[in-house]
């Protein structure tokens, strides 16, 4: 999250969640951005 420069930007600011801009972030990274990872990830930020 930090490559992205601002960490911050992708957790909601009331509980350090992750919010839609943090998963499209971290789910192609957590899935090793296969084609599948990157559709859950899109999935998941909805």
């Amino acid at each position: 999250m930090e490559a992205g420069g601002n960490p911050r930007q992708y957790h909601f600011h009331f509980d350090g969640h992750w919010n839609a801009a943090g998963h499209r972030m971290a789910g192609p990274a957590l899935t090793g951005g296969s084609l599948i990872g990157t559709a859950l990830a899109d999935a998941l930020a909805r």
